[in-house]
């Protein structure tokens, strides 16, 4: 019945102080896949692709904040015997009309009408896929099947409560249906997220297993070598000074192990980001901030036990000498 009466629940929304906007489309607007085959003015023979498509009303473009780069909205009409069109950048790229498609005659799905807007290219799969032609057509009596309800900033809960009643107005049967559109998006990549909390997990006991050795390294140097402070010590050394000759040699090995490290980091991250058509670059101070902070861990865990051997009493460490 909502699908039937969606005008009524339309009007019966916009006019509630917690509500921005609504509009019916017939996509999710996340990971859409409903496309059709399509014909163009000036269209050369076997060239044919598939194009993703939505029925959508006139206001979808204004609840969405998508931006018109050419042309104009749908104009509203009450009937279906013509449509009208509006397609993004790639759809307009595509049929090679470039910024020249407004107006141009088009077929799709049985309807033929003219484009009358072109809207700014928009990402409507997982950041992984390049942006492919998209086609929005206004024909009001084909079904809708989503309202796209925009609550105002801090009203959100009690949008949320009117959509339940008002759609209990038209609908008795069933409750009504909803979830936001950034956690559906954010569902597109879950298991990103969950592949990136078990890795941030495995490197944290990885630095800290790592943290251990060193600890039980430094131990075991210190007491091979504790006669040593005692002497260096006794000849005036100071602590700062005995706490770098013992931390030296360890930082000298971790900063052998950042340049083995970096280049597999690199490589990995780079061969990672290639599977996403729209990805950030791999910069530079990523690489600076892990090493100060691998050096300033692994100097933090050596500087414990060298500082402790170096304000030792050097008496007990000579006495038996």
């Amino acid at each position: 019945n909502l699908m039937e009466k969606r005008q009524l629940l339309k009007r019966d929304l916009e006019q509630q102080s917690s509500i921005a906007g609504v509009a019916a489309a017939t996509i999710s607007l996340v990971s859409v896949d409903n496309a059709g085959s399509i014909e163009w003015e000036g269209m050369s023979p076997k060239d044919e692709f598939l194009i993703t498509q939505s029925n959508v009303d006139t206001g979808f473009f204004n609840v969405t904040g998508m931006q018109l780069v050419a042309g104009k909205n749908f104009a509203e009409q009450v009937s279906n015997d013509t449509a009208t069109f509006v397609v993004n950048e790639a759809a307009a790229t595509r049929m090679g009309y470039g910024k020249n498609a407004l107006g141009k005659k088009i077929k799709f799905w049985g309807a033929e009408g003219p484009i009358v807007g072109v809207v700014k290219d928009f990402n409507y799969k997982p950041l992984t896929a390049a942006i492919e032609p998209f086609i929005f057509r206004y024909q009001p009596k084909d079904r809708y099947f989503n309202l796209f309800v925009k609550t105002k900033v801090g009203k959100t809960s009690e949008a949320i409560k009117q959509i339940e009643s008002l759609s209990k107005k038209y609908e008795t049967r069933y409750p009504a249906q909803f979830n936001f559109v950034e956690e559906e998006l954010n569902k597109t990549y879950a298991a990103q997220q969950r592949t990136a909390n078990i890795i941030l997990s495995l490197c944290l006991l990885i630095v800290f297993i790592s943290c251990l050795g060193l600890f039980g390294l430094a131990s075991y140097t210190t007491e091979r070598r504790i006669k040593e402070i005692g002497i260096r010590k006794v000849l005036g050394a100071s602590v700062p000074s005995l706490t770098a000759l013992l931390s030296k040699d360890f930082l000298k090995l971790v900063i052998i192990s950042c340049f083995i490290a970096f280049p597999i980091a690199w490589f990995v991250i780079n061969y990672w980001l290639q599977s996403y058509t729209y990805r950030v670059p791999v910069s530079g101070w990523v690489f600076i901030v892990a090493g100060m902070a691998t050096l300033g861990i692994s100097f933090s865990t050596v500087c414990f036990q060298t500082i402790k051997a170096a304000v030792s009493n050097p008496a007990r460490s000579l006495r038996s000498e």
